[in-house]
């Protein structure tokens, strides 16, 4: 017997003994304190949108009439497949899952093709190597995952550059990402803010390409960078990044910040742009969190960031070329008049409002649910 974890009949209590049943295969850690009644208690809940899109996800099911098991990706239980009218997968199952007449499974994916997020993390490794003879671990890896070429159709988050790489046989849902709104309203000294930017990102950071930032910051001494993130436990890195830090005071790093604090909220309103030149992502929520503060993204196409269109993104994937643009675009950023200044800010905020919010999130999700059904 595989006792491995998951919560079942979540909706039975309210909804028909005969109502449709889905299985969704995910993170489980923020599911105990949704059917208790506690989520908005779960100490980490904001650290990272995949907690609360994962109850929102199950309270989207239960509310359009579908009773919902829910199995950890990392642990699963034993299950009797046929039993489910619909199956979401993070990826890693679906392959396994037997081939049931009228069952829809949908690949949840949150990221870019495995091996282009491979490939792409290991040539970043290597060209950072070639500019500083520092070797570094692989953070980033993840195993193959081959669930599009079994689903009946995919999610993503991201740009039309996520989907480079799997098959066109699956249909392509767009969710919106769940960022957090500000609590305050934002408002811009724009003539303090052009000389401020900003980096925010989860582990990884030469996948997500901090290195890149910061060596093209070192070159612009007149300007600041702030650093929200930590890397500890990346010792290569954090030795040249150490490095760094002390011979270029203009470099500023916060460490790791909640971003509903005080702290993050005067740092991010006091930024004009957020420089995010990842070489692999599905949509980062860090650049869909920042832009509720009205920073104008910088990002690499890589990094498929819906709001490119909004700033300015990096088409080449050569990374001396890539330093080269980011410090072209921050001092065009940093030169603009006020007025284009506010204009663009005031864009990207609304663009955040619109698409990206808990409840854009929810209207996405269910959606999706109405398409299934």
């Amino acid at each position: 017997m595989n006792n491995g974890v998951g919560i079942f009949n979540i909706g039975a209590d309210i909804l028909p003994v005969n109502a449709k049943r889905v299985l969704i295969i995910y993170c489980m850690d923020a599911i105990p304190w949704l059917v208790q009644g506690k989520l908005y208690q779960m100490p980490y809940l904001n650290f990272h949108s995949m907690w609360w899109e994962s109850a929102a996800m199950v309270e989207s099911f239960v509310k359009s009439g579908i009773i919902v098991d829910y199995a950890d990706y990392s642990n699963l239980p034993s299950l009797e497949w046929e039993k489910y009218d619909y199956i979401i997968d993070l990826g890693y199952v679906m392959h396994k899952i037997p081939d049931i007449k009228g069952q829809k499974k949908i690949y949840y994916s949150t990221g870019q093709h495995w091996l282009t997020h491979n490939v792409g993390e290991l040539s970043r490794i290597r060209d950072f190597y070639y500019r500083t003879g520092i070797y570094v671990d692989a953070e980033r890896q993840i195993k193959p995952i081959y669930a599009d070429a079994y689903a009946d159709c995919m999610t993503y988050f991201g740009n039309e550059e996520m989907l480079k790489g799997y098959t066109a046989t699956c249909s392509k849902v767009l969710l919106n990402i769940s960022a957090l709104s500000p609590k305050v309203e934002i408002k811009k000294d724009f003539a303090l803010a052009r000389n401020h930017f900003l980096w925010i990102g989860g582990g990884g950071a030469i996948h997500k390409g901090l290195d890149l930032v910061v060596e093209a910051f070192a070159s612009m001494p007149e300007l600041t960078l702030h650093i929200i993130g930590s890397h500890t436990t990346e010792k290569g890195f954090m030795n040249w990044f150490s490095t760094m830090l002390q011979k270029h005071p203009n470099i500023i790093h916060h460490g790791w910040l909640n971003i509903e604090s005080e702290e993050f909220c005067n740092i991010a309103r006091m930024c004009i742009s957020i420089v995010y030149a990842s070489v692999a992502e599905g949509g980062p929520g860090s650049v869909a969190q920042a832009i509720h503060y009205g920073l104008i993204p910088i990002v690499t196409k890589t990094s498929s960031v819906r709001s490119a269109h909004l700033g300015y993104e990096i088409k080449t994937e050569n990374t001396n070329e890539i330093i080269s643009e980011i410090v072209n675009y921050v001092r065009n950023i940093h030169d603009l008049p006020e007025s284009e200044l506010k204009i663009m800010t005031d864009k990207v905020s609304s663009f955040a409002t619109q698409y990206h919010t808990r409840e854009a999130y929810t209207e996405s999700f269910t959606n999706l649910i109405n398409k299934l059904i």
